[in-house]
């Protein structure tokens, strides 16, 4: 009896194990993609690597034809538009808008809506988008209806056209191509999407159009274009221009033109703000950003505008890049913008600072098997309260996306912190962290929180972790202001003591040098590189013929260039040097490379450069004089640690000053020693120096040949072995 026990408990524990691990797989299959962000803050361009997050939605349910209970399935969804807790979903294949309900999350049909005109139903045809005003009435951009409209002797353009409707569907105006002197000819009306503010004006987005949206009165009149935007002069169009200027009329004719951004898609926020997207080529050809919110001004007031939208790195596949296109945008109240990438299916969540807040939604990777959160060709989104909802016109579903915790916590901060409430937005920034402990716009908030309290140098390290220079610079400034207030007596009497003390002591120093002999205060060795830093045209001379150069010394020089350098990645100010907020990323061994191997690669090809020249110089002696004449690296290099660690950002300018002066030094000191050490005149050791970084250079470039081939080599070996074995 107890052995029978035993087995069922055993079984019993196997089918709840089994059971168990069946519900996880369904959960995570609801979303079979990693959820991840990019280090955003305020005050800095976003980086180029994601980071691994906890998920800012969560899959609830995906809409269809079946769920939906309808008898006709859905076909071609071209848009969706939410209106009074309504979702408004155009079946442009189907000829028909379905107006399902929000509010409860049961998503059921409460009514169908046939387009008809004189109380006959119309196709629609290459419907696009669809937006509904504050009426009720309809609105829904056709690209074009199938027929074909004659624009002259020789033009002619496929018909496209804004019906507007009443909520029944009845069509009651259209907008047609505007008969206007200002528009191109040859440019074929072509809606892609229509809104209409609180003016009861409309705005029309047609394919193609370089001068922005059409704009019509209430009374359907052209009033011209809105939301043109100007090429930015750069280098590149006067590059484009002048080179313009030596081709043929034809060449210049099938040559593409840069033209002003051409808009994919907008938003039009409750607040009247145009929030629009554009082709990421043509954004950057033109000078342009890729997302963009515009006032009545056609002027883009984004915050921080000029950041990398989208996955910023670029995939190769098959034949060709894989770039994120943004094909939709969507602005809730809170002013978040959601950009629909069609590329890899993603859905990328922006504030008004263009701050990434999270990244959510994949690609199918299968065209038969469907699974939530994923798509074959996402076409539009939408919001909806702390829903996100999103089209696909190839599977025709809608996938519903709900806000979690994180972005719950993340939105009421992100809001305080833009009103200015610091304090009170700290204990969402603390439940932002729970979730995602390295998110910079959580750590530059809790930086604000400690800020108010008074706590300053919790403040500066959070705003490290944050990378929030311009934030930890204003911290440290307050912080360094009350300390300075507080403690000036104690600092000046300290002042008084640093600068006194040295002055007496070199006092007496000096009455004891006089008495020395010239020449050996001159040629001590040890002291010796400090004289030729100092006196670079007599010191390099003399060491060329007295021979006082010592390699133990010049070889401790080399490792003190190194200790600098490591001095300088881990000790400098975090303002001056943000890379010091973590030591940990420091490669030590690259460190070391950029330094004494930099330094032993100059000294070999110097060697073998000036061996061809005639150049004097043995190898040892380039090795002393270049180690000497690196002194002023290793001098300048302690006070710019030393006052990086107590300048603001206001102030940093002056250490950029000191860094100047450090570098013409340095090249003053290698000029000379290379000129003294090898005898040449001085436009000699020019092109020495300059043969001697293309020299360089080539062994550079031929080491990191052999290192390709010998990993090559290390695979086919590989390969190859494993293949005898598999044969075997």
């Amino acid at each position: 009896m107890k052995f029978k026990s035993v087995c069922r408990s055993l079984f019993a524990l196997v089918v709840v194990c089994i059971l168990i691990s069946g519900c996880c797989l369904t959960a995570s299959a609801k979303t079979p993609y990693h959820d991840y962000t990019y280090f955003s803050n305020s005050g800095m361009q976003q980086q180029s690597y994601a980071q691994p997050t906890s998920p800012s939605y969560d899959v609830e349910t995906v809409i269809d034809w079946e769920s939906l209970g309808l008898d006709l399935k859905l076909s071609k969804i071209s848009d969706i538009f939410e209106w009074k807790d309504d979702l408004y979903i155009l079946d442009s294949g189907n000829s028909r808008v379905i107006v399902v309900g929000l509010a409860d999350s049961k998503y059921e049909v409460k009514r169908i809506v046939t387009i008809k005109k004189d109380g006959e139903e119309i196709k629609l045809g290459n419907g696009q988008g669809i937006f509904v005003d504050v009426d009720g009435r309809i609105l829904i951009a056709v690209h074009d209806t199938g027929s074909i409209a004659d624009k002259g002797d020789t033009q002619s353009a496929l018909i496209g056209m804004v019906y507007v409707c009443d909520n029944e569907g009845n069509i009651q105006h259209t907008i047609n191509a505007p008969d206007s002197d200002v528009i191109p000819d040859g440019i074929q009306f072509r809606p892609i999407n229509v809104v209409v503010d609180e003016h009861g004006q409309y705005f029309v987005l047609v394919d193609g159009s370089t001068r922005g949206t059409y704009k019509f009165s209430p009374d359907f009149e052209f009033l011209g274009f809105f939301g043109s935007q100007r090429v930015q002069v750069t280098l590149e169009l006067y590059l484009e221009q002048a080179w313009r200027l030596i081709l043929s009329d034809e060449q210049v004719k099938a040559d593409e033109r840069i033209v002003p951004t051409v808009f994919v898609n907008f938003d039009l926020s409750e607040d009247g703000f145009f929030y629009t997207i554009a082709n990421p080529g043509e954004a950057l050809a033109t000078g342009n950003d890729h997302v963009m919110k515009l006032n009545s001004l056609s002027t883009n007031v984004l915050r921080n505008v000029g950041r990398v939208y989208g996955d910023p790195f670029v995939h190769y596949a098959t034949g060709g890049t894989d770039k994120t296109v943004f094909t939709d945008i969507a602005v809730d109240n809170d002013g978040f913008m959601y950009c629909l990438d069609v590329t890899r299916g993603r859905i990328f969540i922006y504030d008004q600072d263009s701050a990434v807040l999270g990244v959510m939604g994949a690609k199918s990777t299968s065209d038969t098997e469907r699974q939530w959160g994923t798509f074959a060709s996402p076409c539009a989104v939408e919001v909806y309260q702390d829903r996100v909802l999103v089209a696909d016109d190839t599977n025709n579903t809608i996938t519903v996306f709900r806000e979690t915790d994180l972005m719950k916590n993340l939105r009421v901060a992100v809001n305080l912190t833009d009103e200015g409430f610091y304090e009170e937005a700290g204990p969402y920034w603390k439940n932002v962290l729970k979730y995602d402990s390295i998110s910079g716009l959580a750590n530059e908030g809790m930086s604000r929180y400690y800020n108010t309290l008074g706590d300053y140098s919790t403040a500066m390290e959070y705003a490290k972790r944050a990378y929030a220079q311009h934030t930890y610079s204003e911290i440290y400034k307050t912080s360094r202001d009350e300390a300075l207030n507080k403690y000036f007596p104690f600092i000046m009497i300290g002042v008084v003591i640093v600068v006194l003390v040295p002055i007496f002591f070199t006092q007496r120093r000096l009455k004891k040098r006089r008495s020395q002999d010239e020449y050996v205060k001159k040629y001590n060795k040890y002291t010796y590189p400090m004289y030729c830093a100092m006196h670079p045209f007599k010191g390099f001379a003399d060491l060329k013929y007295e021979k006082k150069y010592s390699v133990p010394i010049a070889t401790l020089i080399v490792f003190m260039i190194f200790v600098a350098q490591v001095l300088y990645s881990t000790s400098s100010g975090f303002i001056w040097n943000p890379r010091v907020a973590d030591i940990t990323n420091i490669n030590m061994l690259a460190t070391f490379m950029t330094t004494v191997g930099v330094f032993v690669l100059y000294v070999i090809c110097n060697w073998a450069v000036t061996t061809l020249f005639n150049g004097e110089g043995k190898f040892t002696e380039i090795w002393c004089f270049t180690a000497y004449a690196m002194i002023p690296f290793v001098i300048m290099r302690i006070p710019m640690i030393i006052l990086s660690n107590f300048f603001t950002e206001d102030e940093m300018a002056f250490l950029s000053i000191v860094g100047v002066l450090m570098y013409i030094w340095l090249a003053a000191t290698i000029l000379m020693a290379t000129m003294e050490v090898h005898q040449y005149s001085f436009m000699g050791t020019i092109l020495a120096l300059v043969v001697t970084v293309l020299a360089m250079v080539i062994v550079v470039c031929i080491a990191a040949i052999i290192y390709s081939l010998m990993l090559q080599m290390i695979s086919f070996v590989t390969n190859l072995s494993n293949e005898i074995a598999l044969r075997l």
